[in-house]
């Protein structure tokens, strides 16, 4: 009866081992799948703030404002994504980097700012771009949306 149980105790450490060796490997598994997830929903993202931009900048003056709501509708989608830390790694930095940027140029171009404040009909309008800007007001220094009316 004693090497029975010496043998289960051994089948049962054996056992344990393995099934720590399993979850370390699909930990990974899941570490590898989130930021693959991730890369990849930053291209569509990238490509869609891209098509939003080239279009903006080739259309006549008169639908100019409404390309322009389209590329900050995007971005504020952007600023949700970031907040909520869909994005993980490298991409989440790049993702940053890229929205400081685009917000300091804005904040630069007088047309922008004042197409911005047609938009502007809520205090709630681009609540999430005001909260991203919050948070890196070291890096986007002198950025101010205007607030409804």
């Amino acid at each position: 009866m004693d090497a029975v149980a010496f043998y289960a105790n051994i089948a049962t450490l054996a056992a344990v081992a393995l099934t720590a060796i399993a979850l370390f490997v699909t930990a990974r598994q899941l570490r590898i799948g989130r930021k693959a997830a991730s890369a990849g929903a930053f291209i569509a993202l990238n490509e869609s703030l891209r098509q939003a931009w080239l279009h903006f900048s080739n259309i006549d003056d008169g639908r100019k404002q409404y390309a322009f709501a389209d590329v900050m509708n995007l971005l504020e989608s952007a600023c949700v994504i970031f907040d909520e830390k869909i994005f993980v790694g490298k991409v989440e930095t790049l993702l940053e980097d890229y929205l400081c940027h685009v917000f300091i140029l804005i904040q630069d171009s007088d047309d922008a700012r004042g197409r911005i404040e047609q938009m502007i009909l809520t205090d709630r309008t681009f609540e999430h771009i005001v909260r991203f800007l919050r948070q890196h007001r070291k890096r986007v220094v002198g950025i101010k949306l205007p607030v409804a009316s």
